[in-house]
């Protein structure tokens, strides 16, 4: 009623059937649902995929990071890394392979595959440990993913990450079928780090345009705060070893 169609043709396009759907009744279903803006463009991206043909995973690639990207994360003096849209770290600074020390070290991916945040929050019971607030970056990553499957439905690399993340853990299962979405633009998270103890730090996702489909996380704390200096002391510890 809210929306100004039919109980029938609202179920319709809830069950995928968007054949002749006008720019107008999407627009007011979203505003009948108050839809935020991730939730809006992941409409729009369900859209778009259900009237698109599969298209080939060209995904593979995206392990060549481009070297004007290496440099610019290697030039930043905080913890800085490269994500793809399944959030597997693709290239990092050395203090964000510090910084993440769990990712590196979990061993949970195949032999040769890239680091991914996911795996290690739904599989490592370290991460408990790590994340200060492991519930909401648990729901994060969740969040995250479904929005990337409704942009990318046929990345296969995604398809088998959650197939595999459902499979194995009952807290991924849980929130994937909450069908919750995300933009990971900016925020302050609170980190336990084994070496240097607990962070407060701001992060910053940017996009690359010349590279889509990649992303640079970076990490900052406060100046003169506790967080800064632990980061200090992780880089003193780099250099040491």
């Amino acid at each position: 009623m809210l929306a100004g169609i039919s109980a029938e043709y609202y179920t319709q396009l809830e069950r995928g059937d968007i054949r002749g759907v006008s720019e107008d009744v999407l627009e007011a279903v979203i505003r009948a649902l108050r839809l935020n803006d991730a939730e809006q463009i992941h409409l729009t991206d369900l859209m778009r995929a259900l009237n698109a043909a599969p298209a080939s995973d060209h995904r593979a690639a995206e392990r060549d990071v481009p070297m004007t990207v290496r440099s610019i994360v290697d030039a930043l003096s905080v913890p800085a890394l490269v994500r793809n849209r399944r959030l597997d770290i693709v290239y990092s600074n050395p203090i964000g392979r510090a910084f993440y020390y769990g990712f590196y070290s979990d061993g949970l991916g195949a032999p040769g595959e890239s680091p991914n945040p996911a795996r290690f929050v739904f599989l490592d019971p370290l991460s408990h440990e790590f994340f200060a607030d492991w519930d909401r970056a648990a729901s994060d990553m969740v969040a995250l993913l479904r929005a990337e499957m409704g942009r990318n439905p046929h990345d296969q690399g995604l398809k088998a990450l959650i197939e595999e993340l459902s499979a194995r853990c009952e807290a991924f299962r849980d929130r994937w079928e909450a069908h919750d979405v995300l933009f990971h633009r900016a925020g302050i998270a609170q980190f336990r780090h084994p070496i240097v103890g607990e962070l407060s730090l701001s992060y910053e996702d940017l996009d690359l345009p010349r590279d889509p489909g990649l992303t640079i996380l970076v990490f900052i704390a406060e100046p003169g705060s506790d967080s800064e200096a632990a980061l200090k002391r992780l880089a003193l510890e780099i250099e040491n070893h």
